[in-house]
């Protein structure tokens, strides 16, 4: 009687093909999942494969949008100041909206830390990236 492989006793070479069958969300999602993942998934580092990146800053809120080629798998994402922290609004490929509120973290905190992450795992080169600043307050282009 033999045992099913599983993802995690699969060959390095393996999942780096099956990976590349996966959206940039997928992979966040398996990020999350067990510590042997992450620890595959930080060191390998699998393309995000976003074309652009577009991040838009308001009084008091951010927008990172990160535009897949097929649109559909892109990701919007929206950060703002709440009493206590932040709230970030996700939706992936104009669907799937998810919200939630982070106490004790600062929303431009919660932006770089998201986008630094996407940019970590960016191998493919980016068609364009689009900063606007719409905002006297805090200045986008300094914290990036």
């Amino acid at each position: 009687m033999s045992l099913e492989p599983t993802l995690l006793s699969m060959p390095g070479v393996v999942k780096d093909q099956l990976f590349q069958y996966l959206s940039y969300i997928d992979i966040a999602r398996l990020h999350k999942t067990c510590k042997d993942l992450r620890d595959y998934i930080n060191v390998s580092r699998p393309d995000a494969r976003f074309h652009i990146i577009d991040i838009s800053q308001y009084n008091g809120s951010v927008y990172l949008n990160l535009i897949t080629k097929n649109k559909k798998d892109s990701v919007e994402l929206e950060y703002k100041k709440s009493e206590q922290g932040c709230s970030i609004l996700s939706s992936v490929g104009f669907r799937n909206v998810n919200f939630r509120n982070i106490n004790g973290l600062e929303f431009m905190a919660a932006f770089c830390r998201d986008l630094e992450m996407v940019l970590r795992h960016q191998k493919s080169i980016l068609k364009e990236v689009e900063v606007c600043q719409y905002s006297e307050k805090i200045y986008i282009c300094e914290t990036i």
